[in-house]
């Protein structure tokens, strides 16, 4: 094989990984947001929740076209624009998410965090938002972020307490 030859089939795989890698980074992103909303859901705000449930089912739908399609090469504008999208119902999703009130929210996550801890988890994720929001807005965000990591972190089943900074990534990198 010629040298051009060599370097045209590493550009391709180039291209291959770069949108394995993009469509990977929107689709856990989106898993996390649907995870997250699935706890959230039963204690957020009514008029919200069409909303936002309608943007995660369009979303699922992109993502599958995504994932569909044959062409090596990453559609830039597409997944710029599913980026954007999935930017929007995150916010709007922490906006639903803070507007809970704490007890209520604390009551809700309180019933579930057994059986979905992952969602509450990636909850936590949503309200910290701060690998989007820098650390803008926290002051409003830790009542909520502080209910959150309290329960996962509780005590239960004759387990010790688990360490916070610990929970996510998220978590442990603002917290570095």
């Amino acid at each position: 094989m010629t040298q051009s030859g060599e370097v045209g089939a590493r550009g391709g795989e180039e291209r291959e990984t770069a949108l394995e890698s993009a469509l990977s980074a929107l689709v856990e992103r989106q898993r996390a947001l649907h995870s997250a909303w699935g706890v959230l859901a039963p204690s957020g705000l009514s008029a919200a929740k069409c909303d936002i449930a309608e943007t995660g089912r369009a979303l699922s739908d992109v993502l599958t076209e995504l994932a569909a399609r044959s062409s090596p090469t990453p559609d830039s504008e597409l997944i710029a624009a599913t980026e954007a999208r999935l930017d929007s119902l995150e916010s709007r999703m922490r906006e639903v998410a803070l507007a809970v009130p704490i007890a209520q929210l604390r009551a809700t996550i309180s019933e579930c965090i057994s059986q979905k801890r992952r969602g509450v988890l990636d909850l936590l994720d949503l309200m910290l938002g701060a690998d989007r929001l820098g650390l803008d807005g926290t002051e409003m965000r830790i009542p909520s972020i502080d209910s959150l990591i309290t329960l996962l972190c509780g005590v239960g089943s004759g387990r010790p307490p688990r360490d916070p900074v610990q929970l996510t990534t998220r978590l442990l990198e603002l917290c570095d």
